[in-house]
């Protein structure tokens, strides 16, 4: 990927298209005002794009959304944070749709969760992250928000237009195949230490 050029590379224009899933994955990029400025980056193409009707309607999809549009920080540290306000306040009407996503939504900028029609809440059990969620979302009581402390891995809470009122589901399991980013801890500490054994009779072999 190539950005910040005369001409994207690939061009923003063909990986956005209908029925199409694109995916910018920034886990190897270490530095986090990189990140903050090629999502930055991102956000503004894409929304300009969509209002001049030069890429169909979209979801944008932001994974650690806190990282990039920061309730508290300073705006050198929170770059992205404009443009995903930006798009949350006025994407819509342009069809330019955005999906936050957060295991932290204390830390998400207010402005943009407030945005959120529909929110789909699993397993919250940081005493300031609940609170966070009850007043941010319209709907939820108290025992609603004490029973997503108990939720088990699969089920959620959506509140918002998606449903007609806040309804606890559980979600299928996947149909796709296992991420390999998504590995079992236990088989990568395994691999770690037989890497490291192997290492070690390498050394004493060529000793």
């Amino acid at each position: 990927l190539r950005l910040f050029a005369a001409t994207d590379s690939p061009k923003l224009e063909d990986v956005v298209s209908p029925g199409k899933l694109t995916v910018f994955d920034l886990s190897e990029i270490d530095n986090a005002r990189k990140k903050q400025i090629i999502v930055s980056y991102l956000c503004r193409r894409l929304f300009k794009l969509r209002k001049r009707a030069k890429i169909p309607p979209f979801v944008l999809v932001v994974e650690e959304a806190h990282n990039f549009a920061p309730e508290k920080a300073e705006k050198r540290h929170a770059l992205a944070k404009g443009p995903i306000t930006t798009i949350a306040r006025e994407g819509r009407k342009f069809g330019a749709c955005l999906c936050l996503i957060s295991q932290r939504p204390v830390q998400l900028a207010t402005t943009a969760l407030a945005q959120c029609n529909t929110n789909i809440i699993l397993r919250i059990t940081n005493p300031f992250d609940i609170e966070h969620v009850g007043q941010s979302c319209e709907g939820i009581d108290r025992a609603m928000l004490d029973s997503i402390t108990t939720l088990r891995v699969g089920e959620a809470l959506f509140v918002g237009e998606a449903v007609g009122s806040p309804v606890f589901v559980k979600i299928r399991k996947r149909r796709t195949s296992f991420s390999a980013k998504g590995r079992d801890l236990e088989i990568i500490a395994r691999k770690f230490e037989e890497d490291n054994s192997k290492k070690k009779e390498d050394v004493e072999a060529f000793l």
